[in-house]
């Protein structure tokens, strides 16, 4: 045995060698500190780990000294007491910590040890700590184990209906899933908009506001401020998290009706195609309506995406595009074409001029509209987080089309020309980049490419899917069983 003067005999022992002589430590003194979770703890006990010897039997605490309601805060330091007096270089030995961190030891005196971590501690995270203790007179150790939990911070884990969610049923509550319980005054750092009367509940970290009458093929923004927080803690939501919804429609009032996409593009030697889909396709009506300009085509796209959103398909029903002041080219009852998919098809009786279009389907009074752009120019885009490719075309001398101008609608100092290979590769703007990267941002308005070449311009939006149109994926008997979600009340799986 190695001997460490102290103020009293005080030795060390490596644990491996007290292992050998007995068949177990016996626990004492464990104090566990727990935060919603039920995690067992095993014993710390490394064969690296030092035994605290002294003259009289000793006892440890140790006390994390910045905890809340919600945890151990990851900048904690700890205090460690022990009743008989030992040395620094002795605690340094026998403490252990799991996972392990690096730390040092601060000391006043021969009983009061504070361990201060190098850096923060993990969030999330429970650490065990022990140390273990004999007399000489004794053969097996005593060990003393504490685990504490580092603090989760506060954050919103899901929602019910989830961002963006389109078709949602009336009589469905708002939840909303945090990632820690007893939540401070949500009546307060809560609004819906457009705004409805109900009263919260809440279970566990689900907090769920049931609404007394949620109104058909409505958009509702729910928007939860900065300083929602939990009582007994400082801990607070940080930044403003928001999500949007959109109810579904009266089936009486608002027969199910829309495009495939949201843009189409042909060439003048073409007739227009479009696919569809609807719950009744017996009195169909199509009509085009030409714009004068590409400048009044482009006003009208961001018009009607900006405080309607890409998505909302309902609300595009009922609040469609004004074409008063627009030329009708084409008006006709479609000859409609079935598969065996969720579409039906049908196509214009004649090409039209170049130009820029937008379409009304209708089925008595309800419409469905597409934007159309008939050009030779043509283009494919590709997007990621960091790079977007865009490559054209000349359908008419079926080459490629150098030279070509590109611009972007939410940032004028984008600038950049396709090469002799008709490509166009730059750093994906800002605000994509928070789209790609699964962030929670709401779209206000639908972002798009300008390509120009000789007078010629070709609108390229960002998004042109309506493939939310159902909010459960489809219309037929084998979607209606699948589950849009998948939730319990337990946050632990096996």
């Amino acid at each position: 045995m190695n001997y460490i003067q102290g103020s009293t005999r005080t030795f060390v022992v490596r644990i491996g060698v007290i292992f050998i002589c007995v068949l177990a430590v016996s626990m004492v003194g464990i104090a566990v500190y727990y935060h919603a979770q039920n995690t067992p703890i095993t014993p710390v006990t490394p064969d690296t780990a030092e035994v605290v010897i002294t003259d009289k039997p000793n006892d440890f605490t140790l006390k994390a000294n910045s905890v809340d309601t919600l945890g151990v805060d990851p900048d904690t330091t700890f205090t460690l007491s022990s009743e008989q007096p030992i040395d620094k270089g002795t605690v340094k030995g026998a403490f252990v910590a799991s996972p392990s961190f690096g730390y040092k030891i601060e000391s006043t005196d021969s009983n009061t040890f504070t361990i201060v971590p190098e850096s923060s501690l993990k969030t999330n995270t429970v650490y065990q700590f022990a140390i273990s203790t004999a007399t000489p007179e004794t053969e097996d150790a005593h060990q003393f184990a504490w685990a504490y939990q580092t603090k989760n911070p506060f954050k919103v884990l899901s929602t019910i209906p989830a961002n963006l969610a389109t078709g949602v049923s009336l009589d469905l509550g708002i939840e909303i899933v945090l990632s820690n319980e007893k939540f401070k005054d949500p009546e307060q750092h809560i609004t819906i908009t457009p705004e409805v009367s109900g009263h919260f509940t809440n279970y566990r970290q689900t907090l769920v506001f049931l609404p007394d009458a949620l109104q058909p093929a409505t958009m509702y923004t729910v928007t939860i401020d900065k300083d929602f927080g939990v009582e007994g803690s400082h801990e607070k939501l940080g930044s403003e998290y928001q999500f949007q919804f959109e109810t579904t429609s009266n089936d009486a009032e608002l027969p199910r009706l829309g495009f495939e996409d949201q843009f189409y593009e042909y060439t003048a030697q073409d007739k227009p195609f479009f696919a569809f889909r609807s719950n009744d396709k017996s009195n169909l009506h199509v009509d085009a309506f030409k714009f004068d300009s590409f400048d009044d085509f482009s006003n009208a796209v961001d018009k009607q995406f900006t405080g309607i959103p890409y998505w909302a398909r309902y609300m595009r029903q009922t609040h469609p595009f004004d074409t008063s002041g627009l030329q009708n080219v084409a008006s006709f009852a479609p000859t409609l074409i079935d598969s065996d998919n969720f579409y039906s098809y049908f196509e214009f009786p004649t090409a039209l001029d170049d130009g820029y279009y937008i379409v009304n389907l209708t089925n008595g009074n309800t419409p469905a509209q597409a934007f159309l752009q008939v050009t030779n120019l043509a283009a494919s885009m590709q997007v990621s987080v960091d790079n977007t490719l865009i490559w054209a075309h000349d359908i008419s001398t079926k080459t490629p089309a150098e030279g070509v101008s590109i611009h972007f609608s939410a940032d004028d100092s984008l600038s950049q020309t396709t090469d002799s290979q008709g490509l166009a590769n730059f750093t994906t703007p800002a605000v994509l980049q928070d789209q790609t990267s699964g962030s929670y941002n709401i779209r206000k308005s639908l972002e798009f490419f300008t390509l120009e070449k000789n007078g010629v311009k070709l609108l390229v939006p960002t998004k042109n899917s309506s493939n939310t149109f159902w909010y459960l994926g489809g219309d037929s008997a084998a979607n209606r069983y699948y589950w849009g979600y998948l939730y319990t009340n337990r946050t632990l799986y096996l």
